[in-house]
């Protein structure tokens, strides 16, 4: 048995140094499960200091 997960898309919002700067990205995902994990590609988060999903 399984159940249905949304499927909606989401903004991630990520605030870090990645490239020896401060910077701010925008990236994508979706909810990968009903505990509320997101997937996404590493490159989006990779030395990033915090992620907001949106």
């Amino acid at each position: 048995m399984t159940s249905k997960v949304s499927t909606t898309n989401n903004n991630i919002i990520i605030n870090g140094s990645p490239l020896e700067s401060e910077s701010s990205r925008l990236g994508s995902g979706f909810v990968y499960d009903t505990s509320g994990r997101i997937i996404t590609n590493n490159h989006v988060v990779d030395g990033s200091d915090k992620v907001d999903v949106r």
